[in-house]
């Protein structure tokens, strides 16, 4: 195997034992009742952690997802001002809880995944730079 101090992009990564650890795959089903799917996880020998790719983290080399989120917010936006144009007309105070909820719900959770992706890679950037990491490897 090789040294699992050495930064590599495109191999499995724990961030609890901050090492390119062994791993085992795993089959998990997600989802409830018609809407089950089944996908693979590694988790980490050592300590049980799941492990990630870094490479798959990067927004920036995720350009079909960063174009779809910004179709997405664009879409949403024009949706929540529909929304509460239509809404206006009814009762007033009803009208700004759910287009508040509305917006929390379809503009906040898309950013919370993307900055939680942010966090994961540069956690891994952090550290492969310790070791001598250079954005060209």
């Amino acid at each position: 195997m090789t040294d699992p101090q050495k930064p590599q992009y495109k191999k499995h990564w724990c961030p609890k034992c901050k090492a390119h650890s062994e791993y085992v795959k795993k089959r998990v089903q997600r989802g409830v009742g018609d809407y089950i799917s089944t996908g693979t996880v590694y988790d980490c020998v050592d300590c049980n952690e799941r492990m990630y790719v870094p490479r798959d983290y990067k927004l920036s080399s995720q350009g079909i997802t960063v174009g779809r989120l910004c179709v997405y917010f664009t879409v949403a936006l024009i949706g929540l001002y529909w929304l509460d144009l239509v809404l206006k007309r009814e009762i007033e105070e009803v009208a700004m809880f759910i287009s508040g909820f509305v917006g929390l719900v379809f503009i906040v959770t898309p950013a919370g995944v993307c900055i939680w992706h942010a966090v994961k890679h540069a956690n891994w950037v952090r550290w492969a730079k310790e070791r001598g990491w250079g954005e060209k490897d």
